[in-house]
């Protein structure tokens, strides 16, 4: 059996309150206001996976969700 775990990110879930999440406007991309619409008109709960995060100097910066 082939071994995979090479490509296995080392990643752990932990629960961080909002308040302790930074999005940045210098670190994320311009907001699509058109995109906004559009992910809301089709938004499906079943769809939504864990907000992934860049810790950096004590910040917890949104990286993606």
């Amino acid at each position: 059996m082939t071994d995979f775990s090479a490509f296995v990110p080392n990643v752990h879930y932990e629960l961080i309150p909002i308040k302790n999440l930074v999005s940045d406007q210098a670190y994320q991309r311009d907001i699509s206001w058109r995109q906004v619409k559009e992910i809301a008109e089709n938004f499906d709960l079943a769809q939504v996976n864990a907000v992934k995060i860049s810790r950096r100097d004590g910040k917890n910066y949104v990286k993606d969700g």
